[in-house]
């Protein structure tokens, strides 16, 4: 079973949401992470629906295996929850949604994890 992850779901983080439902039936598990709770309430009754197998969550987990992930988050907190994903977690794939960071020291925080931890990471 392949597990997903997906931190933020805005616009960008609910279009991923949609994409991972239509696709595979039940062959993948996903965490949703949102701090929004009003937005974690409309998602979990509109996947409730769905046979989906999901966990939404307030923070970013720690000590998982995630096939996927995407952080579809504001750009400002984008460096802080890249951070915390691939310190607490192992991670194959990443996908960052735009923008990427605000600076180019966040970027070569990034760029720094990413090669430590071998991660594949594309960028819409």
């Amino acid at each position: 079973m392949k597990k997903i992850i997906i931190i933020g779901l805005g616009n960008m983080g609910l279009a991923h949401l949609t994409a991972f439902t239509k696709k595979g039936g039940n062959k993948k598990r996903l965490f949703l992470v949102e701090k929004n709770k009003e937005r974690r309430k409309r998602i979990c009754k509109s996947l409730k629906e769905k046979k989906i197998d999901y966990e939404i969550l307030k923070n970013v987990p720690k000590n998982k295996i995630f096939d996927f992930g995407v952080v579809a988050s504001k750009s400002i907190e984008r460096i802080n929850i890249c951070k915390k994903l691939i310190k607490n977690n192992k991670i194959k794939f990443l996908f960052l949604e735009k923008f990427l960071f605000n600076s180019l020291r966040e970027y070569n925080i990034f760029k720094s994890l990413q090669s430590k931890f071998g991660i594949k990471t594309y960028v819409n």
